[in-house]
């Protein structure tokens, strides 16, 4: 991903291209791997984008996959994605008493 981001970052600072107030990036990840730890993912390409300099280009970037999508800015925020009318897949409440 921080390959995709990097090629954007040209296109985004080039003469004529118009930028607004707040600039988001949306990078669509449709790599035919096996299941994605998301949050490990997300802990290991956020510095990686830091040191690129994407956030001096972008306000935020977001990382779409199937069930995940990842919002970088600051700390990564994971987003579940759930079909229209289905209902969202939330982790078990802790027990009564339990600390988190």
């Amino acid at each position: 991903m921080a390959h995709y981001v990097k090629e954007k970052i040209p296109k985004a600072t080039a003469n004529g291209f118009v930028r607004y107030r707040t600039n988001w990036l949306i990078v669509y990840d449709n790599w035919p791997l096996p299941a994605v730890n998301y949050t490990r993912a997300a802990s290991h390409l956020a510095p990686i984008l830091m040191d690129l300099g994407a956030f001096t280009v972008f306000d935020a970037i977001f990382v779409h996959g199937d069930s995940q999508m990842c919002e970088f800015r600051g700390a990564p925020i994971i987003h579940a994605l759930v079909k229209p009318g289905a209902a969202p897949h939330l982790p078990p409440a802790p027990s009564e008493g339990r600390p988190l």
